[in-house]
């Protein structure tokens, strides 16, 4: 990301593509984002490309597997909560040759269709709501927090997406919010007590939660 101001007079997008399984910490990609998006110029996007490869060749240049299901779902989540404004996958040839993986960005693909109305997110929380983790696991191995966040308000209501970019079950309690949270994918809904609404995450689990628009 730091090359991004080089190249201001010529793109309208620039691209992150950060491998990170297994060999790096799961929120390179993320990170980078982040990063980018501060740098972008007026008017550019930062988009992701998502690791669909791994094992064959590529294992001697450090990608000695292809990432797994929950790995591929948990990359691609954590690139929307961290605002980028689209999403590619590299590479088809590789990953449709595995059939869980190839499932699990087909159900990624759907889960983004029920987001569609609020994509792109704005990283973290909204003004007046604020995560806290409980437990002992509340960072990722490059000192962020170990729940990612993104946030949008739309006709349908404000949706709140969390992350867990973590190996570990993490708890968290998100404050400053009011009523139940429809939960978007897995059905249900979550309440909020005295002001807060507490979960646990599991391994590099997401969750989606919608609150009805005032």
């Amino acid at each position: 990301p730091e090359a991004v101001a080089r190249y201001a007079g010529a793109y309208d997008a620039v691209f992150m593509d950060q491998y990170p399984v297994p060999g790096q910490p799961f929120n390179w990609l993320a990170d980078s984002i982040l990063r980018a998006r501060g740098l972008v110029r007026p008017g550019g996007q930062v988009w992701a490309v998502l690791q669909g490869f791994g094992g064959g060749k590529e294992a001697a240049q450090g990608w000695p597997r292809l990432p797994n299901p929950r790995e591929a779902q948990a990359l691609g989540a954590s690139a929307l909560a961290s605002g980028s404004q689209g999403l590619l996958v590299f590479h088809w040839r590789f990953f449709s040759k595995d059939p869980a993986l190839r499932q699990a960005f087909g159900l990624f693909s759907r889960r983004l269709s029920a987001m569609q109305a609020w994509l792109p997110l704005t990283p973290g929380l909204p003004p007046g709501m604020a995560l806290t983790h409980l437990g002992r696991v509340q960072a990722d191995p490059g000192g962020g927090p170990a729940v990612r966040t993104g946030w949008s308000d739309g006709s349908g209501g404000r949706l709140i997406l969390a992350v867990n970019t973590t190996a570990y079950r993490v708890e968290v309690a998100l404050s400053g919010v009011s009523g139940a949270a429809r939960q978007l994918w897995s059905g249900g809904s979550l309440p909020a007590v005295g002001g807060q609404m507490r979960c646990f995450l599991g391994p590099l689990e997401t969750r989606a939660w919608l609150w009805p628009a005032r």
